[in-house]
């Protein structure tokens, strides 16, 4: 059986490395606050995939992975209390950055708690020669996950394309509207992986979105190499 959702997970935690890397020596370089978030926020991102990475490990412990999924929610929540900070910082809207970041720590820590006194075997689904492994969370739960997956990248998104269309230099442009279409795409992916339809599409939805994923984060890396100093 090949477990497909975790080897595209891995490819999105090698993408997330590139971006990382990348940020963190402009951030060390320039010594910008924005950098600083951006950088942090891809690394958590890249710790979420990770995670949700390693059931190609140890495929049989289904306990072990329950856990492995219930922790990753506190990463991908991290990822988004930094990432959301970014157009924020720009404007410099100081008490909703603070209000924002904070709120959405204390969320990652409540429903990390959660999941964990909640804490039951991942569920094994079966499709062809592909295994798939999911978290055992209530739909409710997964839903209000994607909201807020979805309207933080979105947000980020909206302004980097806003960003984008006051900008004169093309090249200066261009980069914003390429970064600001993949964290759109990113948004698309978080929404479909935790706001899925039916159970019986959940492996459907989980490709899908993984696919999105790594479709985003190659078009965030893209922009990001496109020039030589990162612009926001």
């Amino acid at each position: 059986m090949i477990a497909i959702v975790p080897i595209f997970n891995l490819i999105s935690f090698a993408i997330c490395i590139l971006i990382s890397l990348r940020l963190y020596f402009s951030y060390r370089r320039e010594k910008s606050k924005k950098l600083e978030y951006f950088f942090k926020s891809f690394s958590f991102l890249g710790t979420y995939f990770l995670l949700l990475a390693l059931p190609l490990f140890f495929p049989n412990n289904l306990m072990l992975i329950g856990l492995i999924l219930a922790l990753s929610v506190f990463f991908l929540c991290l990822t988004l209390a930094y990432f959301i900070c970014i157009p924020l910082e720009i404007i410099q809207w100081e008490r909703l950055k603070r209000t924002y970041f904070w709120g959405l720590i204390i969320f990652a820590f409540l429903i990390t708690i959660f999941n964990l006194f909640n804490l039951e075997s991942a569920e094994v689904h079966l499709w062809d020669q592909f295994i798939f492994f999911e978290d055992a969370r209530s739909l409710i739960i997964n839903i209000v996950i994607g909201f807020i997956t979805g309207i933080a990248t979105i947000s980020a998104a909206v302004f980097f394309f806003v960003s984008g269309f006051k900008i004169k230099q093309k090249y200066l442009r261009s980069r914003a509207f390429i970064i600001g279409g993949g964290i759109l795409i990113m948004a698309v992916a978080g929404m479909v992986n935790y706001i899925p339809g039916a159970s019986s599409h959940v492996f459907t939805t989980s490709v899908a979105a993984s696919l999105l994923a790594i479709t985003g984060l190659l078009t965030i890396l893209a922009g990001i190499y496109y020039k030589k100093e990162i612009y926001f």
